[in-house]
């Protein structure tokens, strides 16, 4: 039987420190606590220009003007401090989270997905660098607990030399015979 390569469900998300020059970084921390069905992985479609002549209905020249924007988004019920200042930004000392002072601080990190195995692979998806920005709803209620909605948006990374790398890479993984 043939493998199905899909992207099926999580496994796990890791963040942390970007690599050195452009790479993925190497010290990664599970987020865990994943809100069920809410990680999504997207690639918007391109800006498209479309330049006309004078009478023609069709375009004379069309051309990508921009790449389409690629996010990872995921929503995780881990309030843990550490969680808390990888998503947010602040610190922590003696178990206790500070929040930043500037709320626009730009938090840059590593992302890796690892999806579930479907019919023996799964998917991998890793992200050198990402602006990772959040919206948190903490309900003080019996039927809800808190949630942070996570945005990570796909940066280009480059080397020491200024040559862009790669934003993403994806890998069907098979399992270790």
């Amino acid at each position: 039987m043939a493998l199905k390569y899909r992207i099926h469900g999580i496994e796990s998300i890791e963040t942390g420190a970007c690599g050195a020059d452009g790479a993925m970084g190497a010290s990664l921390a599970a987020i865990g606590a994943i809100v069920e069905e809410s990680a999504i992985f997207s690639i918007e479609e391109p800006e498209i220009a479309r330049i006309t002549v004078e009478g023609t209905d069709e375009p004379d020249i069309v051309s990508i003007s921009h790449g389409g924007m690629k996010t990872f988004k995921f929503s995780t019920r881990d309030m843990n401090v550490d969680t808390l200042v990888r998503i947010l930004g602040g610190s922590v000392t003696d178990e206790v989270y500070t929040a930043p002072v500037n709320s626009n601080t730009k938090i840059w990190q590593s992302v890796e997905i690892i999806g579930k195995y479907v019919d023996g692979s799964r998917a991998k998806i890793e992200i050198p660098k990402a602006l990772i920005f959040a919206k948190m709803t903490a309900p003080f209620t019996d039927s809800e607990s808190g949630v942070l909605e996570v945005t990570c948006e796909v940066a280009t990374p480059t080397n020491a030399s200024g040559v862009a790398l790669a934003p993403y890479t994806y890998t069907q993984e098979v399992p270790a015979a």
